[in-house]
């Protein structure tokens, strides 16, 4: 909130002094308090894809498409356009590099969405540079339609309660699993302390 408002003085500073006008203020503090539209991937841009890709939304900031690369031992690696990287196993986020916070989980294979799984895995952080202790705890909630490529299908909704042993970080990551493939099809996960959480959509070629 605090960056929020100081954004707005300073855009209305930048209007008052005629370096913005007044019609690019508005939709610039618009999004400095709403946020970038959440953009939906149509079944014809799906078509149109060549390989698998994700879509993440960072917080309310504008969406990215990453293109599926490589596929190694279960981990997944996306890229971007501009070489932004994020790894995946399982659904899980276990490695990002070039998007603001740089993370690398150690230890991650024994990671599965299944009920009532608790594990703990090591997790490196950078900027500042930490390794860091994290036990999960991964529970079902229920079952729930969600829109996937212009139509509704059955997921297994699972939230998994995150606590960082070194220091005071909790969280909740969320994950939507397709029923039909058993695939991890959306996940809302957090990855830094100090980061916005990750929203991705998974569309599989």
């Amino acid at each position: 909130m605090i960056y929020t408002i100081r954004l707005l003085l300073i855009l209305l500073l930048l209007s008052c002094c005629s370096y913005v006008s007044y019609s690019q203020v508005v939709p610039m503090i618009k999004v400095a308090t709403i946020g970038v539209p959440n953009e939906s991937i149509t079944l014809k841009d799906f078509q149109n894809a060549e390989y698998s890709f994700l879509k993440v939304r960072i917080g309310r900031s504008a969406n990215a498409n990453l293109t599926l690369a490589t596929v190694k031992n279960n981990i997944l690696e996306w890229v971007s356009a501009t070489n932004e990287k994020i790894y995946t196993y399982n659904g899980k986020i276990i490695k990002v590099s070039g998007i603001g916070k740089n993370i690398s989980f150690i230890t991650y294979s024994k990671f599965a969405i299944e009920p009532q799984t608790i594990d703990s895995f090591d997790v490196q952080l950078y900027n500042p540079g930490a390794v860091i202790q994290q036990v999960s705890d991964m529970r079902f909630v229920d079952y729930r339609e969600i829109y996937h490529l212009d139509e509704k299908i059955n997921t297994q909704y699972f939230k998994e309660y995150v606590i960082t042993k070194e220091f005071r970080w909790k969280y909740v990551n969320h994950y939507w699993v397709d029923d039909s493939t058993n695939r991890v099809i959306k996940t809302k996960q957090s990855i830094h302390p100090d980061f916005p959480s990750l929203e991705i959509e998974y569309f599989y070629k």
